[in-house]
């Protein structure tokens, strides 16, 4: 019986054997590594080029401050209006003289103005030749210490009055034009008196020149918006 039991052990021994020889066999071979070369054309060619920047021909005309010639006899000015709460976006270029009349001009873009590429590229061409007539130079800003521009130039704006000064010399006093002044009306829809008090915003000179540009702005509230601001010239 010992005989049968080890023979049979030998045999399953064997079989299992030979089906691991056969699965052995059956493996399938290992596979070669794959080489991937890519043409550089086609690389150049899958490679795109981020769109270039579209550049609006207007907008350093935004970015103007107020100048003036060096002789003074002309100030240019950007002008753009307030436009409430909305503030689209405006410009006007005016050209004045010393008495602050406007003798040339350039709207860059009006309020609710939309332009095409040609349009623009018009617009910026006007400007440019506005700006190449004369030899224009930026005004230096209210306290700025630039050399002789505007080195201890001063302001007061009260009681209706302007006084600029420089070095402790007063240069102009005068009344705050009418004109400029802030106003005082009715409202009749919300039954109230609405005051807009005028204030000096801004300033900019050109001591040498005998030439200055003013900005005059308003207050108001929600109820009573102020106006829009305005830029003026003072020469003396």
């Amino acid at each position: 019986m010992k005989r049968y039991l080890l023979a049979i052990g030998l045999v399953a021994c064997d079989s299992g054997k030979q089906q691991t020889k056969q699965v052995a066999k059956q493996a399938p071979p290992s596979r070669p590594a794959v080489q991937i070369v890519v043409d550089a054309a086609i690389t150049d060619a899958m490679h795109v080029e981020p769109p270039a920047a579209v550049v609006d021909p207007l907008e350093k005309y935004f970015l103007l401050g107020p100048m003036a010639t060096r002789d003074g006899k002309h100030a240019l000015i950007p002008v753009s209006d307030d436009d409430d709460a909305r503030a689209l976006p405006n410009l006007t270029l005016e050209l004045r003289d010393r008495s602050d009349k406007v003798v040339d001009r350039v709207v860059v873009l009006a309020l609710e103005e939309e332009l095409d590429d040609k349009q623009r590229a018009e617009r910026a061409a006007a400007a440019e030749r506005l700006l190449a007539k004369h030899e224009l130079e930026p005004l230096m800003p209210n306290g700025m210490d630039a050399d002789h521009f505007s080195a201890g130039t001063s302001i007061a704006w009260q009681r209706g009055r302007f006084k600029i000064s420089y070095a402790n010399e007063v240069l102009v006093e005068r009344a705050v034009p009418v004109k400029w002044r802030g106003t005082t009306y009715y409202d009749k829809r919300e039954g109230i008196t609405c005051k807009n008090p005028d204030f000096l915003n801004n300033a900019w000179f050109n001591v040498n020149a005998r030439i200055a540009v003013v900005e005059v702005a308003y207050r108001g509230n929600d109820t009573c918006w102020a106006p829009s601001r305005q830029r003026h010239v003072v020469a003396w």
